[in-house]
């Protein structure tokens, strides 16, 4: 039997799009990073095989081409970086130091999954706005429309975090992650959370 489906994982260089002071962190700032990844699928023509299966005749023989779908995602990740950085500095620090550096994502449907222990101690602290409800509004899935999207019923939550080497999508849904989502990078927007 062999593989039907193949796929391909491409990933732009990081990119520093702005630098700015830290909103819950005091003598530190943030630099968002951003990242394309383009998933390539190709599937083969119609041969009547399948995974369990091998096919007697070739999908040539019966006139079939294969097919190839792609999916672009811009990606966007919020990285704590000194103060006095720039985004100069700090893209440069990123081209030396880690050019193999990724932005991965975890997709599902337990909020826990997809935040981190710095921001559940954050939430456990009375002193700071951060709350698990913004965090859920924060990593919500959602339509073009702003709706949520559902699996089984379920909402569906995800992160994007900076890996500093080449890192495999977390995926507790067994879903394929070609799920596509603008990501909100205003200035001032509950993306920069760290």
């Amino acid at each position: 039997m062999k593989e039907r489906v193949k796929k391909e994982i491409e990933y732009s260089d990081l990119m520093v799009e702005s630098v700015r002071p830290h909103k819950y962190k005091e003598g530190r700032m943030q630099a968002q990073l951003k990242q394309i990844v383009t998933k390539t699928s190709k599937y083969p023509g119609a041969d009547g095989s399948s995974d369990k299966q091998d096919a007697l005749y070739e999908a040539e023989d019966f006139g079939e081409e294969s097919n190839e779908f792609r999916s672009t995602q811009k990606r966007i990740a919020w990285i704590d970086v000194p103060n006095n950085s720039t985004i100069e500095s700090v893209q440069t620090w990123v081209n030396k130091k880690y050019p193999e550096g990724t932005i991965y994502q975890i997709i599902s449907y337990h909020i826990d999954d997809c935040i981190t222990d710095g921001q559940m101690n954050m939430i456990s602290n009375p002193s700071t706005e951060l709350t698990l409800d913004k965090l859920k509004e924060k990593h919500l899935l959602k339509n073009n429309k702003k709706e949520p999207i559902l699996k089984y019923g379920q909402k569906m939550y995800r992160a994007l975090y900076f890996s500093r080497t080449r890192r495999a999508d977390i995926n507790h849904l067994n879903l394929d992650l070609g799920i596509e989502k603008e990501e909100n990078a205003k200035a001032g927007d509950e993306s920069e959370v760290a």
